[in-house]
């Protein structure tokens, strides 16, 4: 899959990655608010939809 830019989107070591957050249980925790606020910041900073 590519972006709009025709840059692959999903690394190479997607499978072992995925896995990874599932060793570490990290997946479907709540959010933090100290990073939720970082993430807004750097999405207005740099103009983009998502970070």
């Amino acid at each position: 899959m590519n972006n709009t830019f025709g840059i692959p989107i999903i690394p190479a070591n997607e499978q072992a990655r995925v896995k990874k957050l599932h060793e570490y249980r990290i997946l479907d925790t709540h959010s933090e608010g100290s990073f939720k606020h970082i993430t807004s910041l750097a999405i207005h900073i740099f103009k983009v939809p998502i970070a």
